[in-house]
């Protein structure tokens, strides 16, 4: 490692991860990437990750091993962006860190986990236009103390197509658009509101409708990244976080008559705060 390469830092609470490169592009898409989470660069960083170009191949390493993919750019963008986000969730085992979006109103959150394909980032992108605020797309941090999830508001790639099954070589997919959420960062920690599970389809009408709380636990449970860490706390959490709050499937092929239902329910059912 070199740390006298020029760098940038990633961010999550109090926590910061230095990737460090001489390829200018690597770093500008980073800060592009993480424009809601770059560190000031006091104090010594939980990891550090390299990344060099020699022509036009790109190399990598970091605490999880060398870069093992095909020299590309975009290749190694991917793997830098993962080794980040696993060095953050790394340096906060206290948290659960669940696979979802989130997106805030009136004081509350919307939490919408599932597998990629769902159309999570279509939705919480479509909710935060409406007014909302945006915590994630992707990354789901949750305090079991608090039972508050905290913002990781890396910037949203929305997929042009949500719904369609994807291919095993699922990563090496590109065609993604970036979201800009500029305006829309929520400034703190919210309590789960409502857990609406997405399923993304390629026909048929927006529906919600209920569903049960264990099939909400289920969901959050199988996209937990450090399940194995809290083992039956984990379970215990999830199912505090879930009672007593609505649990809905949303199926839909329209993102935007979808968010509308979203935007109708929660005006009826949150009150505003205060």
């Amino acid at each position: 490692m070199s740390p006298t390469l020029p760098g940038v830092r990633v961010r999550f609470e109090q926590h910061e991860v230095a990737v460090h490169s001489d390829a200018p592009e690597i770093l500008a898409s980073l800060r592009d990437s993480f424009a809601h989470m770059i560190g000031t660069g006091a104090g010594e960083p939980v990891a550090r990750i390299e990344v060099t170009r020699t022509g036009a191949t790109y190399r990598g390493q970091g605490p999880g091993g060398a870069f093992s993919g095909d020299g590309t750019r975009e290749a190694v963008l991917r793997w830098a962006r993962y080794q980040a986000i696993e060095q953050l969730i790394i340096a906060r085992p206290d948290l659960l860190w669940l696979h979802g979006a989130v997106a805030g109103w009136r004081g509350r959150a919307l939490v919408m986990p599932g597998t990629r394909g769902r159309g999570k980032s279509t939705l919480v992108t479509r909710v935060c236009a409406r007014g909302w605020s945006f915590l994630t797309d992707d990354i789901l941090p949750a305090d079991p103390a608090t039972l508050r999830v905290l913002p990781f508001p890396q910037v949203p790639a929305v997929r042009p197509d949500p719904g369609r099954d994807l291919p095993e070589a699922w990563l090496r997919e590109t065609a993604k658009s970036e979201v800009r959420v500029d305006d829309w960062v929520a400034s703190g920690p919210l309590p789960v509101g409502a857990i609406m599970l997405p399923e993304a389809r390629r026909s048929g009408s927006v529906e919600l409708r209920p569903c049960s709380s264990a099939e909400a636990v289920l969901e959050l449970a199988r996209g937990c990244w450090n399940f194995a860490e809290h083992g039956e706390r984990a379970v215990a959490v999830l199912a505090r976080l879930v009672a007593g709050r609505p649990t809905f499937r949303l199926g839909f092929r329209d993102a935007e008559q979808a968010a509308d239902l979203i935007a109708r329910w929660a005006e009826t059912t949150w009150p505003p705060e205060g």
